[in-house]
């Protein structure tokens, strides 16, 4: 959880400082081509207007070789810089005309300011859009009145005045740039807002992202720790992605080392195990080999026999609970009567409790059935069954009865003298076994790992207790979804 945590933490910051850097970058260029956009958009109306004027003028007396502002266009523009204006151009409120227009001759002085009348006669020719247009390319410019504050540009763009084919002069409209600073103004809060509510959906986007990629992740970490704590869980939903591959491989590669664990731990138990029968039938053989008196050589030779016969069981009953392991689900699948299981489990050691005189009891409901392998159940309740009856005392009674409610019990109770605590925690172990109270024998240990086994392919849980009242309880509880 905790790297979960970290990971999820580290993706979300690295994700909000790429947004964040990406966006204050992409913001400040695009506010700032945005000006240059408007600036351009004014520019062409101001080429337009500098043209319309400067032909008005070249229209008004074309025969004339000096050139001079005519009264009647000096009074119309000074007019439309004291017109009334009142037109709200979207958010912007425009209510005065601010355009200025002065005329220069071919050498740069100008012969009239609609702004500055005391200019007259002044030398402009240094300027950028008089010099360009009076040497016949395209003069425009832009001062600040105060360098060091934008909001005091303008935009200056000049047009030439003809006279027989020649330039007799320049004609620049002035329009101060403030209008579109405050266009910009003005844009600039929908444009803040559409970028965070950008980064808003691209941190959104990468939160989603975090979860489509560390969620698998988290699945996978908590398969992995219960898989340390010795669980067998199945490999969790991974989505499609490269975590499912990395999982399947995972889960491949513990399958293939549990396997060689398995085959390890299996070879030393059976070792262990088949070391002292192995050695009692050298011992029976040597003994026999020497011919000993008859008495002797049929004790020896009933001996043989038990001991091959306790290894054959042992095999066998080894090699069953193996291919039970090995198995991932269980396969085979069939509805059945809960108490014909039970009945058929207790025919088969009928014969072995009359000879001890056990009296075995049955109780199920009769319209009790569930859904598995009856066979495998069979002799699962069967071990239960047979570990019953030898560790009930003669004439004893054992009891075997099936309830359901949230699930399906299958109890298995005895009168026998219950199990040793030294040997409560070790009942479930691979070849442990206790003595059989009647002869001291022990089985191969093998029975209650194969009804573990049995349960576990049932989704089941089998468990082994002292009872209060004496003797022991073995119960198998299935889940209710194997009910019908």
């Amino acid at each position: 959880m905790n790297l979960r945590l970290r990971l999820r933490t580290r993706l979300l910051l690295a994700i909000f400082l790429v947004v964040s850097v990406s966006l204050y970058f992409l913001m400040d260029w695009f506010l700032r081509d945005l000006r240059v956009r408007y600036l351009e958009s004014v520019e062409e109306n101001l080429v337009e207007t500098a043209n319309l004027l400067a032909s008005q003028l070249e229209n008004h007396s074309p025969a004339l070789d000096s050139l001079a502002m005519p009264q009647d266009l000096a009074r119309s523009i000074r007019a439309l810089r004291k017109r009334d204006v009142d037109a709200q151009i979207y958010q912007m409120r425009k209510t005065r005309i601010d355009l200025r227009v002065y005329l220069v001759d071919s050498t740069g002085i100008v012969l009239w300011d609609s702004d500055l009348p005391g200019d007259s006669g002044a030398d402009y020719s240094r300027w950028r859009d008089v010099r360009l247009t009076l040497s016949g390319s395209y003069g425009a410019r832009a001062t600040r009145v105060d360098p060091t504050d934008p909001g005091t540009s303008s935009m200056y763009v000049a047009a030439p005045v003809m006279r027989n084919g020649k330039v007799a002069g320049a004609l620049t409209v002035v329009k101060p740039s403030s209008s579109v600073e405050e266009f910009i103004h003005n844009a600039r809060p929908k444009f803040l807002a559409a970028g965070l509510l950008a980064g808003i959906a691209t941190l959104a986007a990468g939160w989603l992202l975090s979860l489509w990629l560390l969620v698998p992740i988290q699945r996978l970490s908590v398969h992995t720790q219960k898989v340390r704590d010795g669980e067998d869980p199945p490999l969790p939903d991974l989505g499609s992605s490269e975590i499912r591959e990395l999982g399947t491989a995972f889960e491949e590669m513990r399958r293939a080392l549990e396997g060689r664990k398995y085959v390890e731990r299996y070879v030393h138990d059976l070792t262990h195990e088949l070391k002292s029968p192995l050695t009692a039938v050298r011992a029976a053989a040597e003994i026999l080999a020497e011919n000993p008196p008859e008495p002797a050589r049929s004790r020896f030779l009933q001996n043989l026999l038990s001991e091959t016969d306790r290894q054959r069981k042992l095999v066998d009953r080894l090699l069953e609970l193996a291919s039970l392991e090995a198995r991932a689900v269980q396969e085979r699948m069939e509805t059945f009567s809960v108490n014909s299981l039970l009945e058929e489990a207790s025919s088969a050691h009928a014969s072995e409790a009359a000879r001890r005189g056990v009296v075995l009891v049955s109780r199920c409901p009769p319209d009790l059935s569930i859904q598995g392998d009856k066979l495998l159940l069979q002799q699962a309740v069967g071990n239960f069954l047979g570990n019953a009856i030898d560790f009930s005392p003669d004439n004893g009674h054992v009891e075997i009865r099936a309830q359901a409610g949230e699930t399906l019990r299958i109890e298995v109770t005895d009168q026998g003298p219950g199990i040793p605590p030294w040997a409560l925690e070790k009942i479930w172990d691979r070849f442990f076994s206790t003595p059989r109270p009647e002869n001291g024998r022990k089985s191969t240990g093998l029975g209650l790992p194969f009804v573990r086994e049995v349960a576990r392919l049932h989704g089941a849980t089998a468990s082994l207790a002292n009872r209060p009242e004496g003797g022991s309880m073995a119960c198998l509880e299935l889940p209710s979804r194997i009910l019908r």
